[in-house]
């Protein structure tokens, strides 16, 4: 059936709430890009190639982030260990991430291996304004799809949603 004049008008009244609702998101947006970002670091600093005296802590990003440090922990002992978070206070919610303390870290690094951290990258930041300057491992999701077999094929007991944790590592 062709479409009518009247029905073309009838569907410019219907999607008018939307057309406002993505003029909003679109200043959100420029609002957020006109933010400057507040770090301890200049925008543009001079890189030099040093050897570091120490082994480096490890931090790995994605949707596979967890399962990675598990496997590398499991598979060699010798060479990583997953760095324990302890709670922030007595009082707050159990559900939020702990803190892993500098001295934990300093711990497995003289025990000669690389400390497995489940940190933000704000906490990257941070070791790095403390010079410790962790190696930063991101794990690129090709799809949700491939999101989703990755972790039943190495973690099928795992109940994380595929797609939230493909969202998350696009965000990041």
């Amino acid at each position: 059936l062709p479409k009518t004049a009247g029905g073309d008008r009838a569907d410019f009244w219907r999607f008018r709430g939307l057309r406002s609702s993505k003029r909003n998101l679109r200043k959100s947006r420029e609002d957020l890009s006109a933010q400057p970002v507040q770090t301890k670091f200049p925008a543009y600093e001079r890189v030099v190639l040093r050897e570091a005296g120490f082994l480096r802590p490890v931090t790995i990003f994605g949707p596979i982030a967890d399962v990675a440090r598990e496997k590398l922990a499991r598979e060699e002992p010798d060479i990583y260990q997953i760095a324990k978070s302890e709670p922030r206070d007595a009082g707050t919610d159990q559900r939020s991430s702990g803190i892993i303390r500098l001295h934990t870290i300093k711990q497995i690094i003289d025990r000669d291996k690389h400390a497995l951290l489940d940190v933000t990258p704000n906490a990257v930041d941070r070791l790095n304004y403390a010079q410790w300057y962790p190696i930063v491992v991101f794990l690129n999701p090709d799809s949700k799809q491939g999101v989703k077999t990755m972790r039943t094929r190495l973690c099928p007991e795992s109940r994380k949603s595929a797609r939230k944790l493909y969202e998350r590592a696009y965000k990041l």
